[in-house]
């Protein structure tokens, strides 16, 4: 899994980029053909003091965003990876067969 990150107007300090490091493996758990997750982190938006975290998330043949704007990045981290996992459960879900029952 290639992960990548990108900064617009911001620079993220040693824990918020282990923070967004450690949430982009941890998608592996939900969905285990991850091919690439990309982090953008943007720290200006509306001249306020909101911060915003976009994951994108590259399967074969998906393509899964989710993005979250909070007033620090490791709150807009973890809403934006909570979105993330959901929507892989949710995939993941569709693409397994239906169980069936053995009556006997």
């Amino acid at each position: 899994m290639d992960y990548h990150v990108t900064h617009r107007h911001c620079e993220l300090s040693s824990e918020e980029h282990e923070a967004a490091k450690k949430a982009a493996e941890h998608f592996q758990k939900f969905h285990g053909n991850i091919l690439r997750v990309d982090a953008i982190f943007d720290g200006h938006l509306n001249a306020t003091s909101m911060f915003s975290c976009e994951y994108t998330v590259h399967i074969q043949g998906h393509t899964i965003v989710a993005k979250d704007t909070a007033d620090t990045f490791l709150k807009a981290i973890h809403e934006a990876a909570a979105k993330i996992e959901r929507q892989l459960v949710k995939l993941k879900g569709r693409s397994e067969p239906a169980r069936t029952t053995i009556r006997g």
